[in-house]
Parts: structure tokens; sequence; C-alpha cells
């Protein structure tokens, strides 16, 4: 707060300083001339000459501005916050259209005298247009800052008014925070830019040389008209046009590179975009996909990094013409008639207040209109909802009329917002018009003087066209790149996040036993962090044994198998291979060592050769299996035959997640992909489960025989899968609750001998131990 009070009182002493110092700078040369008055030097002489009263407003409007916020701790209430915004903005729109009347003033009777002249009662055009330009700055500056500074005082208010002593985030700190953004993002914006940089250069370049002849055409457009019907002067008049014909021809070619250039800028930096996010999205931690769901992810991947390549290459294209036309053509319209330019350029902080004014009154009612819409909604959906209760008391006529009132209240507002609608659109038409009028009415006055001449009056005429066009385009452009903030900065968050879970250590072993133990391992979900899925667990599997891991849906299978595949960090406890802690193994390694089969295979829009090497590819920095090696692990997944069969054989389209295989022929690939690594510890996620009876036995038999010199985990539901396995671990509610053979344990009588009685009964077809998926 006490920056920005340093802020606004900095901007009153400079306004008062340089409207004062421009209005008395002019006296001291008085002081060593003789006989030198004050209204020679314009402070009582001609209005369009003098700047004394500049210098009065400035201090009347800094007074005033002071007066308020000095008060503003006594009267500036809750009550009066629309009361003191509506003032605070009336005194600022009353001073600037008072300097914009004094600016066309000056411009249509003013003198040419640029410096104060002694004893001539002007005080010079620089003089005079300093202050009139600084101060329509100023003006808008302080109450933009002063509004700032007075919000906190409103909430502080009517917390007090309310009752309420906690400190609340005030406005003021959301918008330090909005600007460190704004700012975040442009540099962001710069950063995804900055790989493509000479091609923007060499755009600008073009796009400011196509600005300098999109000037140069009603320039010599005007010059044409002087030599063929004022001096009728044939061999110039020649000379105009073909000049002409150049500017217009060089025109359309710089245009045309420059907007070839954006273009491919864009297509490069769509790209490039596309690619960083997919990268770091592939980066993040499984955890980071259950909450975030893939819809939400595939619109960044596409339709926001559309708007942040757009709003580089499109937007900044039209940004940079705009603002190069602008420039030049201001150049060319001060150069043929600064009064002119004057006049054109007074409807330009005209403008931007009134857009102000009605962009904030127009959301204020579309807030309104949207708040009365939803109760209006609400009524209807209740009353829907409670058809039988209003049929039941035949409240039918109020309950509509009820929703009639409603409608009428929004029907109010939406006539309420048509009008300041139409009053916005009014003056955007008569604004130009007025414009153009007063540059005809003052620059017809200037052609009969002789001070202009017919064909400068057109070219002025046409640059005033240029600048309204490259002024309306400068505003498209800024409101795209600030509609595109919101997509730069939800793609920004995503390329630069990092994952929550460290990458993998390097370490690769010369020799793999595939010893697996979870070691005292407790686990809850990020999504639930006080709901541990895994209590103090210890589970060992040594290697070449087969493990069967059984137990009620939600007690902790599948978190088990998460682990194993380091999808998620255990909150204590240690998960090993080999002894060794699975954060330290390269992760390449690892997964070629490590083969996992689900319930529900995963099979992209590949061949089946690709599908059955995937994450073995040159790309992934392994060297691919051979055809041989492919072919022999499809022959252990009882998959060689029917791929044989295909027309293209291994050459075969899956299509999108196999959409052209059966769900054995499925299961069977994913085994063979799993088979391909040669794996020393096999992991099976209730591989069969989702398959009919033959399937089932095909995909059995394939799973039996893999089975051979590994360390396999298996997940199953199914006494035919499990009671082979040399042991059956049982997890419970996150505990290990029992352990033993199919034998060991139906001797027990616990829990595993009660599911294997009621699938033995035909209670059902399972032991009802589906994961927690």
């Amino acid at each position: 707060m006490a920056s920005r009070w340093g802020a606004l009182l900095a901007v009153l002493i400079l306004d008062v300083a340089v409207a004062a110092g421009c209005a008395l700078w002019p006296l001291w040369p008085a002081k060593r001339s003789s006989g030198s008055r004050l209204e020679d030097l314009g402070w009582s002489g001609e209005a369009c000459n003098g700047n004394a009263d500049i210098g009065i407003l400035a201090i009347i409007r800094c007074l005033l501005f002071v007066g308020i916020w000095v008060c503003s701790s006594r009267w500036y209430g809750a009550k009066h916050n629309d009361r003191v915004r509506v003032a605070l903005w009336t005194i600022g729109y009353t001073f600037m259209s008072l300097l914009s009347v004094k600016m066309i003033v000056v411009a249509s009777c003013g003198a040419e005298s640029r410096w104060p002249e002694m004893g001539s009662g002007r005080a010079g055009l620089v003089m005079i247009f300093i202050p009139l330009v600084l101060g329509l700055l100023f003006v808008h500056m302080e109450c933009t800052r002063l509004e700032g500074i007075l919000k906190p005082l409103v909430e502080k208010s009517a917390d007090l008014e309310a009752g309420v002593t906690a400190p609340l985030l005030g406005d003021h700190k959301k918008t330090e925070e909005e600007d460190v953004k704004s700012q975040n993002l442009f540099q962001e914006l710069v950063r995804l830019a900055r790989p493509d940089a000479a091609i923007m250069w060499v755009a600008l370049v073009c796009g400011m040389a196509a600005a300098v002849l999109s000037g140069l055409i009603p320039m010599y457009a005007g010059q044409a008209i002087d030599y063929a019907a004022i001096d009728s002067n044939r061999s110039m008049f020649t000379k105009a046009m073909v000049l002409l014909v150049l500017a217009a021809v060089g025109n359309s070619v710089l245009v045309t590179g420059r907007g070839g250039l954006f273009s491919l800028l864009g297509y490069k930096l769509s790209v490039r975009i596309r690619h960083q996010l997919l990268a770091s999205l592939l980066r993040q931690e499984i955890a980071f996909y259950d909450v975030t769901g893939s819809g939400s992810l595939s619109s960044r991947l596409q339709g926001d990094t559309t708007s942040v390549s757009q709003a580089i290459s499109l937007n900044v294209n039209v940004l940079a013409r705009a603002l190069m036309q602008m420039l030049v053509v201001l150049f060319l319209m001060a150069k043929t008639s600064w009064r002119l330019t004057v006049i054109t350029l007074v409807v330009v902080p005209v403008g931007a207040v009134v857009t102000q004014a009605f962009g904030a009154r127009y959301e204020e009612l579309q807030k309104s209109i949207l708040t009365e819409l939803a109760k209006v909604n609400s009524s209807a959906e209740e009353a829907l909802a409670a058809i039988t209760t209003i049929r039941a008391h035949a409240a039918e006529a109020s309950t509509e009329a009820f929703y009639v009132q409603g409608l009428a209240r929004v029907f109010k507002l939406q006539v309420t917002q048509t009008l300041v609608y139409c009053g916005y659109i009014c003056f955007c038409a008569l604004a130009p018009n007025a414009t153009l009028i007063g540059v005809l009415f003052l620059g017809g006055h200037l052609v009969l003087e002789g001070v202009l001449s017919a064909g400068e009056l057109v070219s002025f005429i046409l640059y005033m066209q240029t600048f309204a066009d490259g002024f309306q385009s400068l505003g498209y452009g800024a409101a795209s790149i600030s509609n595109a903030r919101g997509s730069v900065a939800k793609v920004a968050e995503l390329i630069h996040r990092k994952p929550q879970i460290e990458e993998a250590g390097h370490y690769k072993a010369d020799h793999f036993d595939g010893h697996v133990e979870l070691r005292s391992v407790s686990h809850s979900y990020p999504t639930r962090p006080d709901s541990n899925v895994l209590e103090d667990l210890s589970v060992e599997m040594r290697p070449g044994e087969v493990v069967a891991l059984v137990g009620p849906s939600g007690g902790g299978k599948s978190t088990i198998m998460k682990l194993l595949q380091r999808f998620y960090i255990p909150q204590s406890g240690r998960v090993l291979f080999d002894g060794r802690d699975i954060s330290d193994f390269e992760q390449h390694w690892l997964k070629r060592n490590v083969g996992v089969v689900g319930q529900e295979p995963s099979l992209f829009d590949r061949t089946i050769r690709r599908n059955v090497i995937f994450g073995m590819e040159p790309e992934d920095g392994m060297e691919p299996p051979t055809q041989e090696q492919i072919e022999e692990a499809c022959r252990m997944a009882n998959a060689h035959d029917f791929i044989s069969g295909l027309p293209d054989g291994y050459d075969t389209v899956c299509g999108e997640n196999g959409v052209q295989l059966s769900g054995g022929q499925k299961q069977r690939i994913a085994i063979a992909r799993a088979l391909v690594r040669n794996p020393k510890v096999l992991m099976l996620d209730e591989a069969t489960s989702a398959l009919d009876a033959e399937s089932e036995a095909l995909v059995q038999e394939a799973l039996e025989r893999c089975q051979k010199n590994r360390t396999v985990l298996v997940v199953a539901h199914r006494l035919s899968t499990i009671k082979g396995a040399d042991r059956i671990v049982v997890v419970k509610g996150g505990r290990l609750v029992e352990t033993g053979t199919h034998t060991e344990l139906l001797a027990k009588s616990g829990i595993y001998a009660s599911l294997v009685r009621r699938q033995m009964q035909g209670m059902g077809s399972s032991l009802s131990l589906a994961s927690e998926g």
C-alpha cells in the first residue's frame, strides 16, 4: 500500500510540476525584458496561444484528488463505494475533456510559433502541447492509482460494518500478483518464440518496410491529384503515378513476405509447443493423472496450444503491422499538417475513455443478467422437479407468475444493456465521422488560405483511414492476446511442471536374480492422503518363485503392483529388487527386466510388430529385438499362429486400442510384449479375468509356459489361476493376513479357505477378490 501511495504522490507532484513549469518558464525571460507584462505572456491573452489555463487545471485537479484521498478514511465506506468511484472518474473524465478541447482550440487557432515569444502573448506550441499530452496521461494514472488505494479502504470499512476483524486479501495485492503473472507470461511467450527469432526479425523488417510503403501510397496519390488538377504538369503526374505503382507493388510483396514468415513461425511454434507439452506430460507421475482428466489434457494439447501459437504468430503479426503502420502514418500526417493531426488524435483518448466506461458498465450488467437468469432457471428447475406438489396444490398459476416476474427482471436488465450498447455503437459510428468533418472543415480553411494543397488534404484523409484501420487492428490484436493469456498460463504451467516423483537412478545390475521384496511398506494415494491403502506390509518373492496375491476388493493388491512399477513412492518402507531400492535403478533397464501384463491390455494404432516391441525401439535408447526374438515371444504367448494367419502378418495394424483384434488376441500380444524383454520378474494382473472360456484356456496355457525360470507375481481371483502357485499371499485392509500354499491355507480354514468354499459352492464365479482398479 505504501508503494501505491508513493507512486500516486509522485504522479501528482510530476503533474503539477510539468504543467506549472511549462506555464512559468516563459516568465523567466520576461524578468530581463523591460516592459513585459503577464498578459503578454498568455496569462490573460488569447486562449489558443496561452498555457496558464493548463497549469491552473492541473493544480485544481490535483487538489481535488488529494481531497478525495484525505477524506476517504472518514466518509469513504461501503455505502459510498459507487458514489465516490463515479465522482472520481467524473472528475478525471471532465479534465480529460477540457484538455481535449484545449488541444482542438490550439490546433484550430493557435499560432505557428514553437517557442515562447516575449511580448507577443504566445507561449509556444511546445510549451502548450507538453502539459496537454502528459496531462491526459497523468489524469488516467491518477484516477487508476487512487481507485486502487481506495478499494482496500472500502473492503476494510465493509468488514468493520459487518463485524469482521480478520484481515482480508485486498484487490491491490491481487493486482500486484496479476502484474507479476502478466510479466511471467510475457517472458514465457518470448522463451517459446526465441528459437525462431531470426524468422521473426525478418518478418518484422518486411512489415516495417511494408508500413513505410503503405504510408507513401496516399502521399503519391495526393501528389498525382495536385499535378493533374492544379499544376497541370503531365511529366510530374506520370512520375507520381509510377512511384504510386512501385509503392503498391512493393507493399504487396513485402506484406506477402511478412504474412508468410509469420505463418511459418506459427506452424513451427505450434509443433514445438505440442512437442514440449507432450514430453512434459509423459514425464509426470501417475498420481497427476489421478486428479487430471485425459479430456482436459487433450484440450490443452489441442486447443490451448493453438491459441498460444496464434497469440505469438498471428496476433504479433497483426500488432506489429498495425503499430508500424500507425507510426509511419502518424509521422506523415504530422509532416503534412500538425493541426489536422491534433484534431485526428484527440479522438483517441476520448475513445479510450468511452470504451473503458462502456466495458465496465457492460460487464456489470452482464453479471447482473447472468445472476438473475440463474435464479430464474433455478426456479424453473425447482418447479419441474416438484411438479406433483404443484399439481396437488393447484399452484400452476402462481408458479408461472413467479417465473414470469423473474423473466421481467432479466428483460429489464437486458434492455438497459441494449441501451448502453446502442450508445457505444452510436459513439463508434459518430466519432470517426465527426473527426472527418472536423478535418474537412479545418483542412478546407487551410486549403483556402493556401497553407495546404488539395492533394495534401486528400492524402491526409487517406492517412486518417489507414491510421483508423491500424488502430482497430491494434485493439483486435491486443484483445486476442489478452484472451490467450489463460491458454498461455495453462500450457506454460504444464510444460514447466516438475514431476513429484524424482527420476530414477542410473544403476544397471550386471546380474539380476529377480528377488523382490516389499519391506514395512505403508502407502496412501495423493487423492486420499488420510486413508492408508497399505499398513506396514512386508512381502517377499524369492527368485524363480510364483506368488499369487489374493484378497478382497480394496485390500491393496493393485497398489502393490503399482508400487513395484514405481508409479508411486510409498509413504514409508522400501521396495527392493535384489536387495536394492527401486529408485536406484535406471528406468529403461528396470522396465526391460520387469514385465507386466494387465487385465485390459492397451494396444496402439500401429503394427503388431511395433506393439510387441513397444518401449524397446531405437527412440527409447534400446536395441530393438530381432524378428526371430519377436516370433519366439509370440510363440510362447500362443500368438504366432493367429498372427501368421493374418493377411499382413506382423505388419497388420491393430487399430486404435487394438480394435481390429479380439480380446484374447490382444491379451496374447500383451503377453508377448512382456516376454520379448525376457524379464526376470513377471507381474500378471488378472490377465484372464475379462476373457471367455476358450480365450482363457489359450492365455492360461501361455502364462503357465512363460512362468518358468522367472519370479512371477500373479493377481487373480479365479481358483484355477492361483492354486498352482508356489505361495499364496492373502491381503486384506492393506495388511498381510495369510500366506502359504493352496493346501496349507485350506487347512487353516481362514479367509482364503472361506473364499474358496464360496466359489466351490457356486455362489459366484470368482473369489470376490477383484482388485480395486
